[in-house]
């Protein structure tokens, strides 16, 4: 399996945790449905796909995400509680404004 210097394993899952300071911030990263690279590969696969991850950003801070991978579940973690409430990935923002957002993520293969 290839590795990143940050090392992020390829074709590995893993849950990434994004905290911002307040309910206004973005989370700095943007997304789509489909495949994010243009990659054969990733051809067929249904599922979410980073497109881009905003320097300074709560994403960006996390140091774990990269833009290819894919998004397979959304939470919002509670603040006060530590529960946690399963989101559609296209609501992750509007639905709720927390500062605590769980994601699952499938480290797609990167392109060389």
């Amino acid at each position: 399996m290839a590795t990143n210097n940050g090392g992020i394993v390829d074709r590995t899952k893993e849950e990434v945790v994004l905290r911002r300071t307040n309910g206004h911030e973005p989370w700095g990263f943007s997304f789509t449905q489909g495949s994010a690279n243009g990659s054969s590969e990733h051809f067929g696969t249904d599922g979410f796909f980073i497109t881009a991850i905003r320097p300074y950003s709560p994403a960006d801070a996390c140091g774990r995400l990269r833009i290819g991978d894919r998004i397979t579940e959304v939470r919002r973690v509670s603040d006060s509680d530590d529960s946690k409430l399963t989101l559609p990935v296209p609501k992750m923002a509007e639905e709720f404004n927390p500062l605590t957002l769980a994601l699952d993520i499938y480290h797609e293969p990167q392109l060389a």
